[in-house]
């Protein structure tokens, strides 16, 4: 939880550069970011964009922790507000309330999770959360490193009605290009991502 990983600094990189397809997705939306860790993706989208909100979450260690200093400390910077809120992903009794608070009754606008199914058993209690709390919709952001992701988390996306698409390489910093990170869009089935992603 104290670490930058590889594929947080990966979309903070891809935001900096691409910030029209950004602003797009997020000009007045509710943002909510899953497993954050630092606060690092959540802290950057609300510099650089005027979201309705942006949520960061996480357990209640790092919530209370490194993620709620992080927001104290950066809050002048800020164009958006920040809120930390616990979410812990095996104990969802309280996404309703977290929906109610922020006016995302039917689900959060834009959903981020980045390197945040390193393993196998975090796959469907991510899903779930994920599933919990994106709009129908809506559009998450979901950023994995290739080695620790295999073919079954994506299955299990679509057995949920959630569709994955890769963003393409080419709209990436030069450093991540062809490399073993990836940044995917997420929609429901039948709802389409923006024009600037393929299938994974």
């Amino acid at each position: 939880g104290g670490d930058l990983w590889s594929t947080g600094l990966q979309l903070v990189k891809h935001m900096c550069s691409s910030t029209d397809l950004y602003r797009q997705l997020l000009q007045g939306r509710r943002v909510l970011e899953l497993g954050s860790g630092t606060g690092l993706v959540g802290l950057a989208l609300a510099a650089l964009f005027d979201a309705a909100h942006v949520v960061i979450s996480d357990t209640e260690e790092h919530v209370q922790g490194l993620i709620g200093h992080n927001v104290r400390s950066n809050a002048a910077l800020m164009r958006a507000p920040v809120a930390a809120r616990e979410l812990d992903w095996n104990e969802l009794d309280n996404v309703d309330v977290l929906l109610e608070e922020f006016g995302a009754s039917g689900g959060f606008d834009v959903v981020l999770g980045t390197d945040v199914v390193y393993h196998r058993s975090l796959y469907r209690p991510f899903i779930n959360a994920l599933s919990r709390t994106l709009h129908r919709g809506g559009v998450a952001i979901v950023g994995v490193t290739k080695s620790d992701t295999d073919a079954a988390f994506f299955a299990m996306l679509q057995e949920r009605g959630l569709s994955p698409k890769r963003m393409p390489d080419a709209s990436m910093a030069r450093e991540y290009r062809s490399s073993g990170y990836a940044l995917f869009m997420v929609t429901h089935l039948h709802h389409a991502p923006p024009a600037s992603s393929s299938p994974p």
